[in-house]
This record gives structure tokens, sequence and C-alpha cells, in this order.
């Protein structure tokens, strides 16, 4: 079926981002597969000619990659100045594609649409669907949007702990009491809007422990105690209320706040 198309340049071959991985060249196609190719809307929003509403669930479905590699990849794309990343309302995500219109621009002003917008009759096609098919997009994008708690993936955040901090005492145990204590503090941290989804919690997690590597030298056994003993922190030592806090809020920190 004729579908229209999009400039692909050669010399994108010579890029960081596409040279990063394959899952990096992965997300940039379909980012550029699904790119709006003129101005539209979506719950409200106007969509720009290289923009995608979008969500990481939907990225990672379609990729059929973990959401934590799909969030990671797309940082890594943002921070190369490929991409432009913003979440909507806890809703959805507009991902940009920064430098669309230097490459695309001139397919769009001679009439020819550069992307996925031709049908069989040769009418164009808008990639933002209205009507019943809309409602339906829209609707499973806001179920990912984090209205309901994602449930706390307790044996990955184990996984992670023991991977990013093995200095720290092994877990062998994990009874319902450090379950509940650590589900209580990703509720907590969902509820403060630290994250938006299962994916999200993993990677903000991810990146507590690293500091916790990095900065606090006094959990991680690199200074004494008073009695001039090392101290560990255990998971669930971390996950307790009040530990938790003074984790977040840099009182462990040589430096500053995670």
């Amino acid at each position: 079926m004729e579908r229209g198309y999009f400039k692909c340049w050669r010399k994108i071959k010579d890029s960081q981002s596409y040279n990063r991985s394959a899952i990096h060249r992965a997300i940039l196609l379909t980012l550029f597969v699904d790119a709006n190719w003129k101005g539209g809307f979506f719950c409200g929003r106007q969509v720009a000619p290289g923009q995608v509403a979008t969500s990481v669930k939907r990225l990672a479905e379609e990729l059929r990659e973990p959401r934590t590699n799909v969030m990671r990849a797309l940082r890594d794309l943002e921070k190369d100045g490929v991409i432009k990343i913003e979440n909507v309302g806890n809703k959805w995500t507009m991902i940009t594609l920064v430098n669309w219109n230097t490459y695309q621009a001139q397919e769009e002003k001679s009439g020819q649409p550069a992307v996925n917008q031709r049908s069989t009759s040769g009418q164009p096609v808008d990639t933002i669907k209205e009507g019943k098919k809309g409602r339906i997009e829209e609707s499973s994008l806001r179920e990912d949007a984090g209205t309901k708690v994602p449930p706390c993936p307790h044996q990955q955040i184990l996984d992670m702990y023991h991977e990013l901090l093995p200095v720290l005492p092994r877990m062998k145990v994990w009874d319902k009491a450090r379950k509940g204590n650590l589900g209580a503090r990703w509720r907590e941290r969902w509820e403060a809007k630290a994250f938006s989804s299962q994916a999200e919690g993993l990677d903000y997690f991810r990146r507590m422990f690293e500091y916790v590597g990095r900065e606090c030298d006094f959990l991680m056994g690199r200074v004494t105690d008073r009695d001039g003993k090392p101290f560990f922190a255990s998971l669930d030592w971390i996950a307790m209320p009040k530990n938790f806090a003074k984790i977040i809020e840099g009182k462990y920190s040589r430096r500053e706040a995670a």
C-alpha cells in the first residue's frame, strides 16, 4: 500500500545517536515513521510537523523492549539533541524531532506527504486519528499515564540493588514486612509525581541507588560511626520511612540530594 515516505540522510550513520545501539536506531526509525507530517491536534493539544504523541508503554510494546530500556534510550537521544521530550500532564508524551523541518520540509512544500500520509485512494491521511479510533488511542494513553499506582516491581528493584550496590548486604529474605515498606515508598514517590509509570519508577530507583553508591559514604561503609565501625545500609533499611526520607533529602550525602 502506498503510504508516502520520509527522507533519511546517509550521514545519520555518522551521528552519536545512531551508533549508540540497535534500540536507539529502532526508536529513531519508529519516531520518523510515526511523526506527524502536518499540523493537527491530540487531546486538545496542537501537534506540529515532526512531533509524535505517544507513551513509553506504547513504544516499548511496539519495539518489544522493556520500558526501562526504552526510557533510557529516549533520554540518551534527548541528551544528544536529537529529540525533545515533554510529559503532558502525566497523561502522555510529546516527542519532537528537533531537525525535522531541516530535512523534511522540502518534500512537504512540494505537496508530497513526507511520512505515512497516502491512502490507497491517494488522499492524505492525518496521523492524528479522529473519531472512534482516536478516542480509543487517547484512552489507552491516559491508561498509561499513571491514573492508578503501577505495581511495585519488587524483584526488579532487588536485582537492581544487588547489581548497583554489590558491597551492601544481599537480601536473602524479602518477606511481607519488607515488601510493605518498599511498596509504601514506591507509592509515596508516585504520589509525589516523581514518576508516572512502572518503567519511570524503576529508572527513579536506579538513579537513587547510583546516587547512594556515589555520594553516601556513610551508607556504603566508607566512613566509620562513633564506635569506629563501618555501617552498610541494606535495602530493607533504605526502605524504612525515616531513612528513605533522609536519603532523598540529601542528609547522608557528601554534596547534594538525589
